[in-house]
């Protein structure tokens, strides 16, 4: 099993890049722990920081992990090239290219850097935000991306078509994620108190909105057959249209909030990831790791 982690390189002052520089980091294995008969965990000491999201390879063998701070681990079949990237804001996600050569990251304030043959369609780095970046969603032919911020603005790059947004309207709880729909003619945005907002041909199939949750929304996934999960950060997930319940975190024990999930390709099954880098599989979604690096 392949397992490898690396830290990006921050070089302050700049915001937007089309490359990053990743620096190996020495091994030291942890061993991983199963939960039950359909999930998978290990605890995990995060002292570069806390993970932020989940991003998997496209034949689902495999996936990355990334924390605030920049750090990205690979498992399974996961893979990447070099480049350079800069920015003193925190990260706040990461997205696998559709033929798994790249992925792209975005910061906080908006800056996103491309990693492998990714490529670069413009940021919103180095210029005014009512509210910072929260989430990234590529289109699935990589020709673009959106960018959504907590007060629910939306921006879009590329082949990436503006739909809407919840930008200047009052909002109950922040927005934490974005999802695209699969043909790439819509999005949905979710808030932390679980309200979902779709647009374009994105169809709304539901949400947590008004309901009383044990803890937040803290991502979304969405369904190749139609449909999506939301995960809250005590591992709770919920799911809404054709998106189908494999399981979940919530009522069991957790070393580190949730802080993400991802959706394998054919929709059958998930990931979690912890904010310790622990990863819960769900359905037809393998486990691969972690095994965390400190340097």
């Amino acid at each position: 099993m392949r397992r490898e982690a690396w830290k990006i390189r921050l070089v302050l002052g700049i915001t937007a890049a089309s490359s990053i520089a990743l620096i190996p980091v020495a091994a030291s294995a942890t061993t991983g722990r199963s939960s039950n008969a359909s999930s998978h965990a290990v605890s995990v000491f995060t002292p570069l920081g806390n993970v932020v999201g989940i991003t998997p390879t496209p034949d689902g063998g495999g996936y990355l992990t990334i924390t605030d701070e920049g750090w990205v681990s690979a498992y399974g079949d996961a893979s990447f090239a070099s480049g350079e990237v800069g920015g003193p804001a925190p990260v706040v996600g990461i997205e696998m290219g559709a033929d798994s050569g790249g992925f792209w990251t975005v910061r906080a304030d908006g800056g996103v850097f491309t990693i492998g043959d990714t490529a670069f369609y413009g940021s919103m780095g180095g210029k005014s935000l009512n509210a910072p970046i929260v989430g990234i969603a590529p289109t699935p032919d990589d020709g673009g991306y959106w960018l959504v911020a907590a007060d629910g603005g939306v921006f879009s790059f590329g082949d990436a078509a503006f739909h809407g947004s919840e930008g200047g309207t009052q909002l109950n709880a922040p927005i934490v994620g974005i999802a695209s729909t699969p043909d790439g003619h819509g999005y949905w945005l979710v808030a932390a108190d679980g309200g979902v907002f779709s647009f374009g041909d994105a169809a709304f199939y539901g949400s947590e909105g008004g309901t009383q949750l044990n803890a937040p929304i803290v991502g979304m996934a969405a369904s190749t057959a139609g449909g999506y999960w939301l995960v809250a950060a005590d591992g709770g997930v919920f799911s809404f249209g054709d998106a189908a319940f494999y399981g979940s975190m919530g009522g069991k024990s957790l070393n580190a909030p949730v802080s993400g999930i991802a959706a394998t390709k054919d929709g059958h099954g998930y990931w979690l990831v912890g904010a310790d880098n622990g990863v819960f599989t769900f359905g037809d979604a393998g486990f691969y790791g972690p095994t965390f690096y400190v340097p």
